[in-house]
């Protein structure tokens, strides 16, 4: 019989208790989100890979050596976890009334004595020995046995595993799995702790920071510049093309999110992120990389352009190298992004076989410096708001502010100058009927970015520029406003006396 929790303001309020039962708490997806072996096996690998490797090998012996190796490698920081605040007030305000609290746990006895030193809650540890059995299940049913003879037991779990204590014990669960939920109706006196949580597909598109992949329209971009829009064949190769970026952006960002996990939980934004919150797990996100790194070879061999190909491997590898060294070199990190941004264009350049003209190049390049120091500007304001000083895992503090202000004002300014020496350009005149159109993109570019930046500058842009500028309407106006003065200047009748006065 499951015993339902409706409290809206306390979602994890435990129900009625008996007096002398011992409280019992799971630690791995019970009082955290997330497995804690599973991400100290991430920092294991970032402090010594070769011994992580030889760790995994330690699991022909079972899980307990294994998690021995790991733990004489590296005891996580309790700080790095994604914990359940509400259910550990509530196990504190049990304490209060007298109630013995006891952490019943199968992570190894370091990863529990650091939880512990932490929240200094426990009466009692009950965890994995390095010469003892792996505490799960029955052997955790034993062990509570064993220290607690026949007293009541109250057991707060959450998974499949913990079933044999509630059928030993009663007690609640914790966010259940439907399959979970289904099995607990055969259980009495088992109480269902629900959690507010996003729908799986919502949670995988943030995962997969599917709004990113507007970044991938750049492929089209010399297509679009090179007025060949109508060539279905090149169109073909170029959406091939763009899926093949999508997944492999996609594929960079759940690696990075990886490697970024301890970092990202302390930081106000992204410890919302679905990696960092804990609402998609560290095996199933490194499972998800490999996945998506096949779509997107798939999809470049739908293409059918080694160029393309070559592009795309260099795309990955500098991608990699972002995520595991540069973006904590300071500077260098910001060119790199906006020549991430560039070598989006070359790949399309390559896909369509469309040249990539000299002047995008050096446009993009200026553009693209701007929105990649707009997007470090916006984290180390968003820091500042928050009383923080330095940026977890870059090279940044919040003394750098001016600077990067500076150098993403100028940038912008630098590209529609760039812009604007480009539609002076005789070569340019010769492509469209009206090229005096093409002034009016200028200002509107200029206002598009040092809108941005303004907004930047108050502390009102609190999130990646990217996902800001896909939900601004007065961003999306400017764009089409954009596309109508270059279908203006290509499609429009000549217009003799304006280019007597503004061309000539």
């Amino acid at each position: 019989m499951i015993v339902e929790r409706t409290s809206e303001n306390r979602p994890f309020a435990l129900p009625e208790i008996p007096e002398d039962a011992v409280l019992c708490v799971d630690f791995d997806d019970t009082l955290i989100r997330g497995d804690s072996l599973w991400e100290t096996v991430l920092g294991a690998f970032k402090k010594d890979f070769a011994g992580t490797v030889r760790a995994f090998l330690r699991l022909r012996g079972g899980k307990v050596p294994f998690k021995k190796a790991i733990a004489e490698i590296l005891v996580p920081d309790p700080d790095s976890f994604a914990w359940r605040e509400e259910l550990v007030e509530e196990l504190r305000a049990q304490k209060a009334r007298g109630r013995e609290v006891v952490l019943a746990t199968a992570a190894h006895r370091t990863t529990a004595e650091a939880v512990q030193r932490k929240l200094g809650l426990f009466d009692r540890v009950i965890a994995t020995q390095d010469d003892g059995p792996n505490v799960i299940s029955e052997a955790k049913v034993s062990a509570i046995r064993a220290a607690f003879g026949e007293r009541p037991v109250f057991y707060v779990g959450d998974s499949k595993d913990d079933l044999p204590l509630w059928k030993a014990f009663g007690g609640a669960a914790v966010a259940p799995s439907r399959a979970l939920e289904s099995a607990l109706k055969k259980i009495p006196n088992v109480a269902i702790l629900r959690e507010e949580r996003p729908s799986p597909a919502k949670i995988l598109l943030r995962t997969l920071r599917a709004h990113q992949w507007t970044k991938n329209l750049l492929l089209f971009a010399p297509l679009a510049f090179a007025h060949r829009l109508g060539d279905v064949g090149a169109l073909l190769s170029l959406f091939a093309g763009f899926a093949a970026f999508c997944a492999a952006c996609s594929a960079v960002y759940v690696f990075n999110d990886l490697s970024d996990v301890a970092s990202d939980r302390l930081h106000p934004s992204k410890r919302r992120r679905p990696i960092a919150s804990g609402l998609v797990s560290v095996p199933r996100a490194a499972a998800l990389v490999p996945l998506l790194l096949g779509v997107s070879a798939a999809c470049a061999a739908a293409v059918g352009s080694s160029g393309f190909a070559a592009v795309l491997a260099l795309y990955l590898l500098l991608t990699f190298a972002y995520s595991l060294l540069v973006k904590r070199v300071l500077v260098f990190d910001v060119l790199l992004l906006a020549g991430l941004y560039t070598i989006r264009m070359v790949a399309g350049a390559e896909a369509s076989a469309t040249p990539v003209s000299f002047w995008l190049l050096v446009f993009s390049m200026f553009l693209f410096v701007s929105l990649a120091t707009l997007k470090r500007f916006v984290d180390l304001r968003d820091l500042q708001k928050n009383g923080l000083v330095r940026s977890a895992g870059r090279a940044y503090c919040v003394d750098d502010l001016p600077v990067l202000r500076a150098a993403g004002v100028s940038s912008a300014a630098n590209a529609a100058l760039v812009l604007a020496l480009y539609v002076q350009s005789a070569r340019f005149g010769a492509f469209y009927n009206n090229p005096e159109f093409f002034w009016l993109i200028i200002p509107a570019l200029l206002y598009g970015l040092l809108r941005m930046w303004i907004f930047a500058e108050r502390g009102t842009m609190d999130e990646d520029p990217v996902l800001f500028a896909v939900r601004d309407r007065v961003t999306w106006a400017t764009g089409l406003f954009v596309l109508a003065m270059a279908a203006l200047a290509k499609s429009a009748p000549a217009i003799p006396w304006l280019a007597e006065r503004l061309w000539r």
